[in-house]
């Protein structure tokens, strides 16, 4: 199976309105176990000519600034032209990020829209923050969290390469068969019905905190499940549990 790892640095989390300053890949085959191509290029973008300088949380967090982009950025067209043509040639199977159904995959698919008029990239997502089947004892999903867990470090968390090969490194360590069939099934994202002094049982079953359903007026606790997963989130939970949504994009 060939798959090629993606990770994205960007000005913030809104894909409306933020800019992506950083893009890495790596292909893999998963028999070989070891990179066939590795890509790491930062990003320039005429409206970041409108921005002072990136928030100082981006800053802390990436080390990316303004000038780097000016100096070493190259067009997002360029650089995605080069993953088409890579996706092709080495005959990627799938494509994986952590946390790409939320983050990932809508901010690439945003930049492709505006390029070349469709929404959808061409291959299917495999996402190591739903998709692996952890142990329950693992607390939290953050790629720094898990890789810890998993008895290695990044060295250079949110740089988009280390990112992809530290991701890559810790899903070799699981079943790829049942991570593909596990991601074929609908994501579906539920609310505990807590109120204030039961949020700390919403919070040790990994939910979070958030808009609910859209609503930026609305908070409540959440998280994302698979839909094969409702029945026994119900029996478990100590609380009440609703469905807000069900995404189901996947096509057979």
């Amino acid at each position: 199976m060939r798959l090629l790892g993606i990770d994205l640095e960007t000005t913030g989390l809104d894909r409306e309105k933020d800019f992506i300053t950083e893009i890495g890949w790596a292909i893999v085959d998963t028999e070989i176990a070891r990179p066939l191509v590795c890509e790491s290029h930062l990003l320039w973008n005429k409206d970041l000519e409108n921005i002072e300088e990136f928030a100082p949380i981006i800053l802390e967090l990436t080390h990316i600034d303004k000038a780097m982009c000016n100096e070493f950025g190259k067009s997002f067209a360029d650089i995605f032209d080069l993953l088409q043509t890579q996706i092709e040639k080495y005959r990627v199977d799938y494509l994986v990020a952590h946390n790409g159904a939320s983050f990932d995959q809508p901010f690439l698919e945003r930049y492709v829209e505006r390029l070349y008029g469709v929404s959808k990239l061409p291959k299917k997502w495999i996402d190591t923050y739903t998709d692996v089947e952890y142990p329950k004892i693992y607390k939290h999903r953050t790629l720094t969290y898990l890789c810890a867990e998993h008895g290695f470090v990044n060295p250079f968390p949110h740089a988009a390469l280390f990112d992809v090969l530290s991701m890559l490194k810790m899903l070799q360590m699981y079943d790829l068969d049942r991570v593909v069939a596990r991601m074929k099934e609908p994501n579906m994202i539920i609310r505990a019905m807590v109120d204030f002094k039961d949020k700390d049982l919403a919070k040790e079953r990994r939910y979070y905190w958030q808009d609910c359903a859209g609503k930026t007026y609305v908070k409540c606790w959440v998280k994302q499940i698979k839909s094969n997963e409702l029945e026994s989130e119900r029996a478990e939970a100590p609380f009440e549990v609703n469905v807000i949504s069900v995404e189901d994009d996947y096509e057979n």
